[in-house]
């Protein structure tokens, strides 16, 4: 239990300069948090497209696949009668 609490005050120690800045420039602290993440956030958005895209392909092609595999049975079962 010591050792958590000892761990806790190492890091308010370490990140109170971080802690300061928040507290005094708290509208510059978030302009800052935005501005170093949206970058992040217009790559999510981009793989997201793609990955949308890429699953309608996919689903595309099984489509096209199954209508295949419905008519060649279809064609069988046609020369069979």
């Amino acid at each position: 239990m010591q050792v958590v609490f000892f761990h806790f005050f190492l890091v308010l120690i370490k990140y109170s300069s971080l802690f300061l800045f928040t507290a005094t420039n708290p509208g510059q602290f978030f302009v800052t948090i935005i501005i170093c993440l949206s970058p992040l956030f217009l790559l999510s958005s981009y793989l997201a497209y793609r990955l949308a895209k890429q699953i309608e392909r996919e689903e595309t092609v099984k489509h096209k696949q199954q209508t295949k595999i419905t008519k060649i049975k279809r064609k069988q079962a046609d020369k069979r009668d």
